[in-house]
């Protein structure tokens, strides 16, 4: 295993190969569509929980349908978006978008409805409008609540891109996993899934490093 491992991260493709036998340019492959995936489910999650927490109108309106979405499993819709999309990139960042952005969703809307009525009512009290209450109480409050949300997101998305890449890719490290299972390659495939669960870790590692740098005080409050 660590031989195919480490054959596969030193190697690399030749110029002009269709399909990489290389770890290394299928982790690469993996990653971009990871990290753009993550970037647009944060772009659209974090916004959203946030008004829906501040807007009982807003809330009312679409609970419903994002408990109901985030309930759904998306190895069920890989096959429908096979359909739609084909065999291409947008098939992986769109599975890690809906595998992503409903916790994000989730814990910023719960971020803002469990923020501490003591502090509401003391930001009051010194004159606080609403912008203020949002930007110096509600959102630094609910900081925590988005890195979880986050940190929950990584972990789903990357399940999701590894799904589509196995049901539906022609590289990645889904992709590379089944075409070692389908090859009776198990040093191939049992090194593949050690790099995922290095990154996995390596990702939660970087999300609480996110959080002790931009709340601080939840460190403290851990000592």
């Amino acid at each position: 295993m660590f031989a195919a491992l480490w054959q596969g991260l030193t190697t690399s493709a030749p110029p002009g190969a269709s399909v990489s036998g290389s770890i290394r340019d299928h982790l690469f492959f993996t990653l971009t569509n990871l990290g753009i995936g993550l970037a647009i489910a944060c772009v659209l999650g974090i916004p959203a929980g946030l008004l829906m927490g501040g807007n009982k109108y807003v809330e009312t309106i679409l609970s419903p349908y994002i408990w109901a979405l985030a309930s759904v499993p998306r190895v069920a819709l890989v096959p429908l978006f096979i359909l739609f999309l084909g065999f291409t990139v947008k098939l992986q960042v769109t599975i890690v978008v809906l595998s992503a952005i409903f916790p994000i969703i989730i814990n910023a809307w719960a971020g803002v409805k469990t923020t501490d009525k003591s502090l509401l009512a003391a930001a009051r009290v010194f004159g606080a409008n609403r912008w203020e209450l949002y930007a110096k109480v509600v959102l630094p409050f609910t900081l925590p609540f988005i890195i979880a949300g986050v940190q929950q997101g990584i972990g789903r998305g990357l399940v999701g891109v590894v799904i589509a890449e196995i049901f539906g890719g022609s590289s990645g490290l889904g992709y590379l996993i089944k075409r070692a299972a389908d090859t009776f390659n198990s040093s191939l495939m049992y090194s593949v899934l050690f790099v995922l669960v290095v990154v996995s870790l390596g990702l939660v590692q970087a999300t609480r490093w996110l959080e002790s740098y931009v709340a601080p005080w939840r460190r403290i409050d851990s000592l």
